[in-house]
C-alpha cells in the first residue's frame, strides 16, 4: 500500500501517514478527513481471518466510546 493507493481508495481523506505498527494481519494509516484525524486499517486478505475482521467491526461499532474510533465504512 502506498499513498497513491490510499488518495485513489479513499478520495475523502488527505494528509496520510503511514503508522508502522508490527502486524502482519494489517496496516494503519492515520489521515485527514473533514478537519478530524482519522485511523484507517487496512487488513491483509489472511484464508480463514474473515470472520474474526467482522467480529472486530461489530466489537468497534457496538461500543461507541469516546475513547473508541467510530466505523465510518468497511468492505472488499
Amino acid at each position: 500500500m502506498n499513498i497513491d493507493d490510499l488518495h485513489r481508495l479513499f478520495p475523502e481523506c488527505s494528509d496520510f501517514q503511514i503508522v508502522r505498527v508490527p502486524s502482519s494481519q494489517k496496516d494503519v494509516i492515520r489521515a485527514v478527513r473533514d478537519g478530524q484525524a482519522v485511523a484507517i486499517k487496512i487488513f491483509r486478505r489472511i484464508s480463514g481471518d474473515e470472520d474474526r475482521v467482522q467480529r472486530e467491526l461489530a466489537a468497534v461499532e457496538k461500543l461507541r466510546s469516546e475513547f473508541v474510533p467510530r466505523v465510518f465504512s468497511s468492505g472488499q
